[in-house]
């Protein structure tokens, strides 16, 4: 009977192996370490030069996934081997240094880490939320015995709670001991919170990840960063009134951080998308293709949708000779009247939008609007910042749902956000600026119900001129009856539902457009690119401009438009020409630019009294001539010595070039702001 043969014993030496690969893969960044300790504290080690390296290498990578802590270990013991001299003469001290594995291309998502993922190597990506301020942890403690005086060795610390020695290892005596802190071991530590991206989570709550991260990359990331962390994946016991639970919650111990700068890598393109893309950015038609892929299931408003589509896009964010920033952002405001579906179009940009944030006026505020510094047990009651809807949308767009409803005070952070694009804060010991570098696209309903289109736009919504002049273009979509625009609206809302089917009930083939996730991949190409202005196109927002601004000859003449209308029609035109995929704007491009802003300026900044454009009835909330009888009945006032009859002032400027509607208004506004309207009466307030 022969014996089966006893299993045999493989003994690797991964220490070898591991310095093995180091000398031959990872020479500069041994080199780094040695030069820039002790400013930096990292060994980076890069996951796609060990899967190359093939052989030893792919086992080692596994190794690293599944046991980071034996693997780090080993790595830290060959660069030992590898900085002999520099350790033995104290120029290096490897229990500090980092080892931070990175470019590891296998991403778990932060709503599916389970226990299994416990204590292996992942990558998330995500959004950072939440941030606290950097602290000095305590690693290794050395404490003095009060009663012989003997200094202690050094003792490791857990993550949470110092620990002192039981007893003093010299006199063996129970005493209380003092920290000896220039003895002791500090790194950096910071903890913050990441999220899933908004626009992935599938219209779920996205699911947080506290992390915790230490040494030379703290301080690296701000809120409404898009960051990709590889760490190791530990648990925290849970306690409930004092006693300890069963459950254990998940946290990140963040090694290496990757921030996003500019291109969207949670879309991905290949080439037969790629290839489907160019050959419609190459139609000739090509902007009234994406307009009609605009949530198609709403009928008309192709303009507004055109404007959608161009804001996608966007235009190149440019840094002036003097270092000024100019944004590249287009923001769009839609007025109309309820039941137009405005809605339904914000929903849709968000979702076709490679970062997309949408959020309602109704309930939200200003620090959800922005940011906001919180005190809470995420930073064991410290304060931390934490990101608002606008800060998340960074280098995407946010979509603000009933924007009238909010209160002054909490849409006043909208000011700074939408021009220069950024988010200040300044409470509680901490000051510090956040980027929000996002179109926004808003929408408002007017206060009477219904828009009345004799009346300034300010003097409807609940909002101020100033913030409406940081709208590029401003929209007023209104509910007309029209019996065959009716009925063509009556069959579209039909066909939706219906089943799919190529031809609509007429027989009339339906409308072609771009599927959702395709025109995602087109915006991400697009986005990518920085066109520049030809000369045919800079003479031609040129002559636009001169041209409108042609009709204001005169001292007293009406302001048509300002030198923001031209930024924003320069913006357009670049939207326009990434949407074509070129790298150059041609006159085309500013030809449908100019269009768009026609349109606008017709819905907020024409006069109908005077039949002519007026961009103050935007900026003023009134339109010259209003302004000028307002200075008129002022005068009047002051003239009587402070208070006149109302049906004087109808009898002194009716029939002067001034009509009853327009004295009505004017008196009105005048009664809200220094002036009380009282018995028929006109009063300057006293202040």
């Amino acid at each position: 009977m022969t014996l089966p043969e006893p299993p045999r014993t493989v003994i690797t030496d991964r220490v070898s192996d591991w310095a093995d690969v180091i000398s031959r893969r990872f020479v500069v960044e041994v080199t780094e370490l040695k030069h820039s300790w002790p400013h930096a504290k990292s060994f980076r080690v890069d996951m796609g030069k060990l899967v190359r390296a093939g052989g030893i290498g792919t086992k080692l990578t596994d190794e690293l996934i599944h046991t980071p802590d034996t693997s780090t270990g080993h790595i830290r013991d060959a660069l030992h081997q590898r900085c002999t001299y520099e350790v033995n003469s104290g120029k290096l001290d490897l229990s500090l240094v980092e080892v931070r594995p990175y470019n590891f291309t296998y991403v778990t998502p932060i709503s599916r880490i389970r226990s299994s993922h416990v204590n292996t190597l992942v990558s998330v990506d995500g959004i950072i939320r939440r941030i606290s301020a950097p602290v000095a942890h305590l690693v290794r403690a050395v404490y003095r015995c009060r009663s012989c005086g003997s200094l202690t060795d050094p003792i490791p610390q857990p993550r949470k709670q110092a620990e002192e020695p039981a007893v003093c290892p010299r006199c063996e005596r129970k005493a209380r001991f003092d920290l000896v802190q220039n003895r002791s071991t500090f790194v950096d530590y910071q903890r913050v919170q990441i999220s899933e991206n908004p626009e992935g989570a599938a219209g779920t709550q996205p699911q947080p990840l506290d992390v915790d991260i230490h040494g030379d990359i703290v301080g690296t990331v701000q809120p409404g960063d898009r960051v990709r962390i590889t760490g190791v994946i530990r648990t925290q016991q849970q306690a409930h009134g004092g006693l300890k639970s069963p459950d254990f919650g998940f946290f990140l111990e963040g090694l290496a951080i990757k921030t996003e700068e500019k291109s969207y890598e949670e879309v991905k393109i290949d080439e037969s998308d790629e290839r489907a893309i160019r050959d419609l950015a190459a139609r000739s038609d090509v902007c009234d293709l994406v307009g009609a892929s605009i949530a198609p299931s709403v009928y008309g408003h192709e303009h507004v949708k055109r404007a959608i589509a161009m804001q996608l896009f966007g235009g190149v964010r440019k840094q002036m000779r003097d270092g000024t920033p100019r944004r590249g952002d287009v923001h769009v405001l839609l007025v109309g009247d309820p039941g137009i579906a405005k809605s339904v179009m914000l929903r849709y940009a968000v979702k076709v939008a490679p970062r997309g944030v949408y959020t309602s006026g109704q309930g939200t505020t200003k620090a959800g609007l922005t940011a906001s510094a919180i005190k809470d047990e995420f930073n064991d009651g410290r304060w931390t910042i934490e990101a608002g809807a606008l800060v998340l949308a960074d280098t995407g767009m946010a979509a603000v749902d009933e924007l009238d409803k909010m209160s002054d005070t909490d849409r006043s952070g909208l000011h700074e956000a939408m021009e220069q694009q950024t988010v200040s804060l300044a409470k509680a010991g901490i000051t510090t600026t956040l980027r929000s570098r996002c179109a926004l696209l808003g929408a408002a309903n007017p206060k009477r119900g219904r828009f009345d289109p004799y009346l300034p736009i300010s003097e409807q919504i609940n909002m101020p001129p100033s913030l409406l002049s940081r709208f590029d273009l401003i929209f007023v979509l209104q509910d007309r009856a029209d019996p065959d625009s009716d009925a063509r609206l009556s069959r579209h809302v039909l066909q939706n539902h219906r089943p799919r089917d190529p031809e609509d009930g007429t027989g009339t083939p339906a409308a072609e457009t771009v599927d959702p996730e395709l025109l995602r991949r087109w915006v991400k190409l697009g986005r990518d690119l920085n066109p520049v202005l030809t000369d045919a196109a800079v003479e031609a927002v040129h002559h636009f401009y001169l041209n409108m601004r042609g009709g204001a000859r005169g001292v007293n003449a009406p302001l048509p438009i300002t030198p923001r209308q031209e930024e924003g029609v320069i913006r357009l035109s670049e939207a326009s020409a990434r949407m074509r995929l070129s790298p150059t704007v041609v006159a085309e491009d500013v030809r449908i630019a100019i269009n768009l802003m026609d349109q606008c300026l017709r819905d907020v900044a024409y006069d109908p009294d005077s039949g002519r454009f007026d961009i103050d009835r935007l900026y003023a909330g009134a339109g010259k001539n209003e302004r000028d009888l307002e200075c008129e009945i002022e005068t009047m006032i002051r003239d009587a010595d402070g208070r006149v009859r109302v049906s004087e002032v109808f009898e002194s400027f009716v029939g002067h070039g001034y009509g009853l509607d327009q004295i009505e208004r004017t008196l009105a506004r005048m009664g809200r702001s220094d002036y009380s309207i009282v018995n028929g009466m006109v009063y300057e307030k006293k202040h």
